[in-house]
């Protein structure tokens, strides 16, 4: 049975570079089927940024996701009280489904995988299995 068939959300998470480790500022996630979306800044005062972290967060801001850096670190919930609200959010739009999220890169899966969430990722895992079937089959 093909991936797609398992997903019914979207998610995405915007990151900056603290101390050469990547640290979340904007999270959302989006139901596929009723298109309602829930999201949230993950506030970060403990973050500060070296001279080293600069280049990669300006190549992120102007090229990546258009978030503003420097970011204010002033989000609306600590990371992890930003990690319940999403979880409680995603039980409230899939009531015991166990839908998947589908994500765009594996920076992006690698983060919602270790929060608990099924993830698919867009360009390796639907791309990889699902066109190569398809490949197969037109042959």
């Amino acid at each position: 049975m093909s991936l797609l068939n398992y997903i019914g959300f979207t998610a995405h998470v915007h990151f900056f570079q603290y101390n050469d480790y990547l640290h979340p500022v904007e999270i959302a996630i989006s139901n596929v089927y009723s298109e309602k979306t829930f999201g949230t800044c993950v506030d970060a005062p403990y973050c500060s940024s070296t001279y080293r972290d600069a280049d990669k967060n300006n190549y992120l801001s102007t090229s990546v996701h258009k978030v503003k850096f420097p970011h204010s670190r002033m989000g609306s919930l600590p990371l992890d009280q930003a990690e319940i609200f999403l979880k409680s959010h995603y039980l409230w739009l899939d009531p015991g489904r166990g839908q998947s999220l589908a994500v765009r890169g594996l920076s992006q899966k690698l983060f919602f995988h270790a929060l608990g969430f099924r993830v698919v990722d867009v360009e390796t895992d639907m791309f990889q299995r699902d066109c190569t079937s398809l490949f197969n089959y037109r042959q």
